[in-house]
């Protein structure tokens, strides 16, 4: 994924503000992104959704003067899962973060069952879901180690 960000004007030298970016890597093809600030660390969160059911966490860390550059270094890997043997499995279609409760909120669908690619350098969570299209409401605790599916809304369907 190229990130871009822009970078405020350095009052002192006059200059106008810049554009920058930087690359984050993805296991899967990428379907949809979701940030939030964390209130542990005042730190921004990326989620990043993909079409084989992985979500993950990236935190953005600024250096620099008047932190001109960023990074993002990775955090977690959630991991959809069947909870029940079916040939299906879940893909992200889209996400946002419910900052008063703390929830991720993600929106999946359907597609035929495979082994998702998951990233070694990172701990991954398996998240079993008990249908793969549904709206999916993850409770991220602060820690973002231990997500708990707080509830499945399966009454949709994405055209």
């Amino acid at each position: 994924i190229q990130m871009w960000y822009g970078v405020a004007a350095n009052t002192a030298s006059d200059s106008p503000p810049s554009l920058r970016s930087t690359v984050v890597e993805a296991a899967s093809p990428v379907t949809c992104l979701a940030s939030w600030t964390h209130k542990n660390s005042n730190s921004s969160i990326l989620a990043v959704g993909d079409n084989q059911g992985g979500i993950q966490l990236y935190k953005m860390v600024t250096s620099g003067g008047d932190n001109q550059n960023v990074s993002f270094s990775k955090l977690q890997h959630y991991q959809f899962v069947a909870s029940a043997s079916t040939n299906t499995q879940s893909a992200i279609v889209s996400m946002a973060y419910m900052e008063e409760t703390n929830q991720l909120v993600v929106s999946t669908r359907a597609i035929p069952a495979a082994v998702p690619v998951v990233p070694v350098d990172v701990t991954s969570v398996r998240i079993p879901v008990p249908v793969p299209q549904a709206v999916q409401v993850l409770k991220v605790e602060e820690s973002l180690q231990s997500p708990m599916l707080f509830a499945t809304l399966d009454g949709h369907k994405d055209f």
